[in-house]
């Protein structure tokens, strides 16, 4: 089977941006051992392409939840509560990383500080 055809199936594999385990488990049970792994592969993948992952150190409000949802359409939002966060937020898009962290912050003034002074 080609790479082609594993990453169609993959695809096929998803409902609304949703992993559905049904069609999964019956591709998945079709397909030779190599070709399961590279199917597995392309799921990992694309979920990774339609997931977002949002740490922050309390739980969101609905306004915040609402702007990220306007941000990123179309993509599941996973949120999780990260204690090492002082404030802010820290958001995974794929293999992009937007780090509104306090600690961010703190890291640039600090570059900044110690760049002019050399």
């Amino acid at each position: 089977m080609t790479d082609k055809n594993i990453k169609q199936l993959a695809k096929e594999s998803f409902d609304n941006n949703d992993l559905n385990e049904n069609k999964m488990s019956m591709i998945t049970a079709r397909l030779k051992r190599t070709d399961a792994r590279s199917y597995i592969r392309a799921l990992k993948l694309l979920t990774q392409q339609k997931t977002v992952f949002v740490q922050t150190p309390v739980a969101i409000d609905a306004t915040e939840e609402k702007q990220l949802k306007v941000r990123f359409p179309n993509k599941k939002i996973v949120y999780t509560i990260n204690k090492d966060l002082l404030a802010g937020m820290r958001i995974i898009n794929n293999d992009l990383l937007y780090d509104y962290s306090l600690e961010a912050k703190f890291d640039k003034i600090a570059t900044k500080a110690y760049d002019t002074n050399d």
